[in-house]
């Protein structure tokens, strides 16, 4: 029944979502926020989404996206502390993977532009 509504829920570009994340033994998995980078127009037959994660780690540089509590906006999406969007650790992940979306982000702009900067493009 979870993997039948797993399978037909519609994510997209600009979710933030919950996913399992494996550890590096790959026997355990950990829930974390992540966010859908992934353009709405370029799905294709397979059942994933191209996502970079979000984390509570305070690793700051030019390629990562601070999230306040304390800003409106970006409280308004879900998450339960300040946070970093990590735009250099990008991932495929299977949708099934995912366990729920959380909300969307407002500042995909921001996203895109350090984006830009990961993959060299102008």
């Amino acid at each position: 029944m979870i993997q039948a509504l797993m399978s037909t829920t519609k994510y997209s570009y600009g979710d933030v979502i919950l996913v399992n994340f494996p550890q590096a033994n790959l026997r355990r998995y950990d829930r974390r926020p992540a966010l859908i980078v992934q353009s709405d127009a370029a799905r294709t037959e397979f059942n994933q989404r191209v996502i970079v994660q979000i984390t509570s780690a305070g690793r700051t540089g030019p390629t990562r996206l601070a999230v306040t509590m304390s800003s409106p906006s970006e409280k308004s999406m879900g998450l339960r502390t300040d946070s970093y969007i990590v735009c250099d650790k990008i991932q495929t992940v299977n949708c099934a993977r995912f366990e729920k979306i959380i909300s969307q982000c407002p500042i995909m702009d921001e996203v895109q532009a350090r984006l830009k900067l990961v993959l060299n493009l102008h």
